[in-house]
């Protein structure tokens, strides 16, 4: 009867604490009796940025979200962190929100890429040529303030080809 009572009341707590235990050691190797019965995912480090600052802010994405994959990366933020070239960022085809605001950043063709692409904040840039962007089919939402050297002719022919695409415009391409 007692041993009855302390299962009921021991056990349950003692899966709920064991269960806690290994969720918090998800990034660490698990051994048991000197034999390793878990070794965590290793983070996605196979990917090659042309521009620092873009791998900089890559590398610490992929940290951060524990990423193991190019494929899991769906967000990534990197505005102010100095980039200049996207080349190689095409890799992480699966990106849905970039943010890419108050950096050098002059040309957008590796955006092609990035079909899934949903979400883009170029403000504060140095882009002048938007029509890449026609080529992204699920971008709803495009923010492009401060860049004072867009073709505003160019943004009302994409403005024309998606009319439902939400776009924040320059100043000097006032609507």
């Amino acid at each position: 009867m007692i041993w009855k009572r302390f299962a009921r009341r021991t056990i349950p707590g003692l899966v709920v604490l064991l269960t806690a235990m290994l969720s918090a050691c998800a990034g660490y190797d698990i051994s048991l009796n000197d034999r390793l019965i878990y070794t965590p995912k290793a983070l996605f480090t196979d990917f090659s940025l042309a521009d620092q600052a873009l791998h900089d802010c890559v590398s610490q994405t992929v940290e951060y979200q524990k990423a193991t994959s190019a494929a899991q990366l769906a967000t990534l933020n990197c505005s102010g962190a100095g980039i200049a070239r996207l080349t190689g960022l095409q890799t992480f085809g699966n990106i849905t929100h970039l943010k890419l605001s108050v950096n050098s950043i002059s040309n957008l063709d590796v955006l092609a890429g990035l079909t899934k692409l949903q979400v883009l904040h170029l403000d504060e840039n140095q882009i002048d040529d938007v029509s890449v962007l026609s080529a992204l089919p699920l971008l709803v939402t495009l923010s492009l303030e401060k860049n004072p050297a867009i073709d505003c002719t160019a943004l009302d022919s994409l403005k024309a080809l998606r009319p439902a695409l939400n776009i924040a415009f320059p100043a000097h391409c006032a609507h």
